[in-house]
């Protein structure tokens, strides 16, 4: 063969190289916030892991919104999720799940990590995450790791995760509980006055 077309060969197979390896890529993180009336939070860094810090001052849900980018294929983005209970229940589980049609997936491998629970579960199509076997306390804190693999063009160039803590049942009555013993024992104080100046009124 000759020098050319050795040349010519070499040049060929790092073409198809380079767009094998370009197609490993996929859409990328290049914006995003997180909204909901249940808390705050801020997304500290779009590279890989991709770092949110996220706050609930109430029990309900928190989505994040992420923009994405295009870029050729499919790959994995890892995300550093760290959130704080500011509400004034114990949770003993915490759910994810990536909505939207057509939606992406967790990964099991690399496997989901968390700081306090134990035991994980995947969704039958593995678009929610769920974790129990943990107490997060009241100023607590806890951190979630996990992978989701990004193709192009999903739906509005956009991936929404909405994440939701699950209270412990005996802590949200007992606060019930103490909410109506407070109650019950107001009415009675009011009674009590109320009698009073009725007593004062008839002597």
């Amino acid at each position: 063969m000759q020098l050319r077309q050795v040349v010519i060969v070499i040049g060929l197979t790092l073409a198809i190289f380079g767009e094998t390896a370009r197609a490993g890529y996929a859409a990328r993180i290049i914006g995003g916030r997180v909204v909901g009336t249940d808390g705050s939070g801020r997304i500290t860094s779009l590279s890989n892991p991709t770092v949110v810090e996220e706050t609930f001052t109430s029990l309900g849900y928190l989505d994040k919104i992420f923009n994405l980018e295009n870029s050729g294929g499919s790959t994995i983005n890892n995300f550093t999720i760290k959130v704080k209970n500011s509400t004034q229940t114990n949770w003993n589980g915490f759910s994810f799940a990536i909505l939207g049609s057509n939606p992406p997936t967790f990964l099991q491998n690399p496997a989901p990590g968390s700081t306090i629970f134990g035991s994980r579960q995947f969704s039958s199509n593995n678009t929610q995450l769920s974790w129990s076997n943990g107490v997060v306390i009241p100023q607590g804190e806890v951190t979630f790791t996990f992978s989701i693999a990004l193709p192009d063009n999903l739906p509005g160039n956009q991936l929404v995760i909405r994440e939701t803590p699950v209270p412990e049942p005996m802590t949200t009555l007992l606060g019930s509980g103490l909410a109506l013993g407070f109650g019950g024992l107001l009415k009675r104080e009011y009674s009590r006055k109320q009698k009073k100046l009725k007593d004062k009124k008839i002597s």
